[in-house]
């Protein structure tokens, strides 16, 4: 009777691991499809070194770096739309002033009211700005991250500039 019992326990707990049979699962009727990956290079720009000032009433020092920030973008083409690139000061406390543009300022937004950073287009595979950084110190280290803005089924990959102000 005892064997029995143990038999019979046994084999409920052995059908109680394994779940209940179930369809197999089914492949996709539209298989995804692979994402495209946007690629941004820097071409010229980093490193840089200029000197800060502070202008009479302000209360933030500014840097103006004489040199284009500059990278190569790398990717399949869009269809509908340009393709930009974002360039964002990523150092804490660091932001952009105003600075005259390449081209006039044409291929280029400075965007200050979601976040501050400027937005410009790619020509012939190329984006560029000039930078003025604003600061707290006149001393510091920043980093410019410049991003491919994403499109449908895309993955970006940025590049950094490095700039120091004394």
């Amino acid at each position: 009777m005892r064997r029995l019992a143990l038999a019979v326990a046994a084999i409920a707990l052995v059908a109680a691991s394994h779940p209940a049979p179930h369809q197999p699962p089914r492949a996709h009727a539209h298989p995804r499809k692979p994402l495209h990956v946007v690629r941004a290079f820097v071409v010229s720009g980093t490193p840089q070194t200029a000197r800060a000032f502070v202008a009479p009433g302000e209360a933030k020092y500014q840097t103006e770096f004489p040199g284009l920030l500059v990278v190569r973008v790398v990717g399949a083409p869009r269809q509908k739309q340009p393709r930009h690139v974002r360039f964002t000061c990523v150092t804490k406390g660091c932001a952009f002033g105003a600075a005259d543009q390449p081209n006039k300022g044409q291929d280029v937004d400075h965007v200050t009211n979601d976040g501050n950073y400027y937005r410009a287009a790619v020509n012939h595979g190329k984006a560029a700005i000039r930078v003025t950084v604003e600061a707290d110190s006149p001393f510091g280290t920043y980093t410019v991250a410049a991003v491919p803005e994403e499109g449908y089924r895309e993955r970006t990959v940025g590049a950094s500039f490095t700039l120091t102000s004394h």
